[in-house]
């Protein structure tokens, strides 16, 4: 991607310093490997607690990571549905409760450390709470490689400039105020359509078979976020097992929220009745079920 910089050639800027901060959505940065993705702990109003995670080198250099504590804010699915009500909940964010242990650490290639934050919960604390602990590190940059993104204007302004790359993972830490929260779901609606349609399928030359789309629809009734988890079991009509398909992890559905949750099938090529039964986990040992009837024919299309 080419940048522009307009100036004029009597302006008096001759240094631009920059950095730039790129946020991983892995949990390694550059060689650097975080240890848990998150944190969601349960704890009193009025103590203090303490998480540890885990840094580990997998390079053949010596990495030195700097931490920091930030807002948390939430994120959500483009399939995640807000509720009707103008105040939609929110996390609370409780940076200031927590204290990193360190502000820098230096990792020996092949080496693990343990990094701690201490977290004083107020007495009066209730509901849920969260917060972002972000691992920089510094990376290498070829300051030369930046006027070439600028335009021949800047460049004769400019002499001098300085870009600074810095990579960041922020890993989220929940914080449920003990007996001021509930764990709460409800499955809303279950739909069964095919990936293709026939008309779609007619302009495929290599199709075989169709794929049919389960969708679980899921809302977050309770006072707390949820990720939920489970599985589609296949079942014949006769009630014999054909498959169990896993539906992943979701991202975290917030109270209020409607999420929906999909798998994907490639049926057996034959006209068959199938009954899918859905297994939705939300924590706490809280598990919704749903059940559904469809037929397909030999190439997966369904029977209406």
């Amino acid at each position: 991607m080419k940048g522009s910089m307009k100036t004029h050639r009597n302006s008096f800027i001759k240094y631009i310093s920059l950095t730039i901060i790129l946020l991983a959505n892995t949990a390694s940065i550059h060689g650097v490997i975080v240890e848990p993705s998150r944190h969601e702990i349960t704890a009193s109003a009025g103590t203090t607690t303490q998480v540890t995670f885990s840094l580990s080198n997998s390079t053949l250099e010596i990495m030195t990571v700097s931490t920091s504590v930030r807002p948390y804010f939430p994120l959500a699915t483009e399939t995640a549905i807000p509720p009707e009500s103008n105040y939609p909940y929110t996390i609370k964010s409780c940076e200031s409760w927590i204290t990193p242990d360190i502000e820098s650490i230096q990792i020996n290639p092949g080496e693990i450390k343990d990094f701690m934050i201490s977290i004083n919960v107020p007495a009066n604390a209730a509901g849920e709470y969260a917060a972002y602990i972000s691992f920089d590190q510094s990376a290498d940059v070829d300051n030369s490689e930046l006027k070439k993104m600028l335009d021949n204007d800047a460049k004769d302004a400019i002499t001098d400039m300085e870009l600074d790359l810095v990579l960041r993972r922020s890993v989220p830490v929940y914080i449920f105020i003990e007996n001021t929260t509930n764990i709460q779901g409800e499955l809303t609606d279950v739909t069964v359509n095919e990936m293709f349609t026939p008309k779609m399928a007619d302009d495929i030359l290599s199709f075989e078979n169709n794929y049919i789309k389960i969708a679980s629809v899921l809302k977050n009734t309770g006072s707390r976020h949820i990720r939920a988890k489970g599985s589609v079991v296949i079942l014949d009509k006769q009630g014999n097992l054909i498959t169990t398909i896993p539906t992943g992890i979701t991202w975290p559905i917030l109270p209020g929220y409607t999420e929906t949750i999909p798998v994907h099938w490639e049926c057996p090529k034959k006209e068959a009745d199938y009954i899918g039964i859905i297994n939705i986990e939300l924590g706490n040992d809280i598990i919704l079920q749903r059940e559904i009837e469809f037929s397909v024919d030999r190439k997966g299309f369904l029977l209406r």
